[in-house]
C-alpha cells in the first residue's frame, strides 16, 4: 500500500499542497501572502499549513502504530492448564476465578485469587502488554509460586480480558492500586508484610510505579525494559523503520521505569531471559544498576536459554528459591508484629526511616 493510502488524509491534504506551483508566482491566489524561499521560488503562506497537517497526519499514524504495540490486549479466555491446576490440587487450595476488583474509572476489573498458605506471601501480578491474564504461560508462572506456597493476585488492566474500558499508562498504574486496595482492603494483607509486587515485561514498568510510593515485602520484575522510548527505537531498528520515523514525545514519556526504581524502597529482584528476543539484556542490566541507589539490595538473575515469556518454564522453582532467598535476608526488616505490640520494632524503624 503506498503512502497516501496508508494514512487516512494524506492523500487529500497532497493535493491541497500540489494546488500550489513552486516554481510559479502567477499560481499564487488572490490576495494572499507571497513568502520568498532561499531558492528564490515565491509560495503563498497558505502552502506551510498544506505541509504542517501532512506532517499531523503522518504523527498521528505513527503514534496509533505505536500504541497498538504497548497495548494488545484481548479477550480470548484460556482455560484452566493442568500444571496449575495440579498445583492447587497438591496444596489443596481453591482458585476464585470470578474476583470482582473495583477500578477508579468505576468499572470492576476481572481478577484471579488464591490465598497464600500460613505464613507465606501473596503476589500481586502486573501482567504484560499483550492478551489477559489467562495465557498459559502466566498460569505457568502462578504454578511456581502456588507449588512453593504463595498465594497470588491476577487481573486484568482495563481493555483486557473480562475487564471494559480502554488501557492508558495511567489507567493501568491505577489499576494495580486498585488491586492493591483489594488485597488490603478485603483480604487483610499489608503489604509490607504480606505481598509481593510482580511485574511482567509491560507490568514490571506498572510494578515499579506502585513501588515508588508503597512499601512491599519484596519487588520482582522480570524482564524489565529502562523507559518507552528506547524500547521503541530499539524495537524500531529491529523492524528496519527509518530512524527519522518516531513517535510524539508525549509517548515517549511513557513507562520510564529507569527513573523510577532507584526511588523504590523494598529490596528488588530483577530477572532475563539471555535470549530475549522482545527486551535486551542491556536494558536488566541498566535497571539493575539504577536500583542499587535504592535503600535496600537488588539483586539481577539472568537465565542463560531464557527468551520472554519462558523463565518460569525453565527455571520456575529457582526463581522462586531466588524470591525466598531475598526474603529471607531481608527479613529482619519487615519483623512480625510481637504480642502485645503494634509492630516490631525493626518494622517501626524502617518505617519511620521509609517516610520521615
Amino acid at each position: 500500500m503506498g503512502l497516501r493510502g496508508a494514512v487516512p488524509g494524506i492523500q487529500a491534504q497532497s493535493r491541497c499542497c500540489q494546488a500550489i506551483n513552486l516554481h510559479d508566482a502567477s499560481s499564487v491566489p488572490q490576495g494572499a501572502t507571497p513568502i520568498t524561499l532561499k531558492s528564490s521560488h515565491t509560495v503563498r503562506s497558505t502552502a506551510p499549513s498544506c505541509f504542517d497537517h501532512l506532517a499531523k497526519a503522518l504523527q498521528d499514524q505513527v503514534d496509533r502504530f505505536a500504541l497498538s504495540m504497548i497495548f494488545e490486549p484481548d479477550a480470548v479466555i484460556t482455560p484452566l492448564q493442568p500444571d496449575l491446576q495440579k498445583a492447587l490440587d497438591d496444596r489443596n487450595a481453591e482458585i476464585d476465578d470470578k474476583v470482582k476488583i473495583p477500578a477508579s474509572d468505576g468499572s470492576e476489573m476481572n481478577g484471579w485469587y488464591v490465598k497464600a498458605a500460613p505464613g507465606r506471601p501473596t503476589v500481586l501480578y502486573a501482567h504484560g502488554n499483550s492478551g489477559n491474564i489467562t495465557r498459559d504461560f502466566r498460569q505457568t508462572n502462578m504454578a511456581s509460586f502456588v507449588r512453593a506456597g504463595y498465594g497470588f493476585l491476577m487481573f486484568d488492566y482495563r481493555g483486557y480480558g473480562q475487564s471494559p474500558g480502554q488501557p492508558s499508562e495511567k489507567g493501568v498504574y491505577a489499576d494495580y492500586r486498585s488491586a492493591l486496595k483489594y488485597l488490603k482492603e478485603k483480604q487483610n494483607l499489608r503489604p509490607e508484610r504480606d505481598i509481593v509486587a510482580v511485574g511482567e515485561s509491560l507490568g514490571s514498568a506498572v510494578a515499579v510505579d506502585a513501588a515508588v510510593d508503597t512499601l512491599f515485602r519484596a519487588l520482582v520484575i522480570f524482564p524489565p525494559f529502562t523507559t518507552m522510548e528506547e524500547m521503541m527505537v530499539w524495537r524500531a531498528r529491529q523492524m528496519h523503520i527509518p530512524g527519522f520515523v518516531k513517535p510524539s514525545n508525549e509517548l515517549n514519556r511513557m513507562f520510564r521505569t529507569i527513573d523510577k526504581i532507584a526511588k523504590v524502597r523494598s529490596p528488588i529482584l530483577i530477572a532475563h531471559g539471555v535470549q530475549d528476543e522482545q527486551i535486551p539484556l542491556e536494558m536488566s542490566h541498566r535497571n539493575h544498576a539504577a536500583a542499587t541507589g535504592s535503600l535496600w539490595k537488588a539483586d539481577l538473575y539472568e537465565v542463560p536459554a531464557g527468551n520472554h515469556n519462558d523463565l518460569f518454564v525453565l527455571r520456575g522453582p529457582e526463581l522462586v528459591a531466588e524470591i525466598d532467598r531475598l526474603l529471607v535476608e531481608s527479613e529482619p526488616l519487615f519483623l512480625m508484629p510481637s504480642p502485645g505490640r503494634k509492630t516490631g520494632f525493626l518494622s517501626a524503624l524502617r518505617e519511620k526511616m521509609m517516610w520521615a
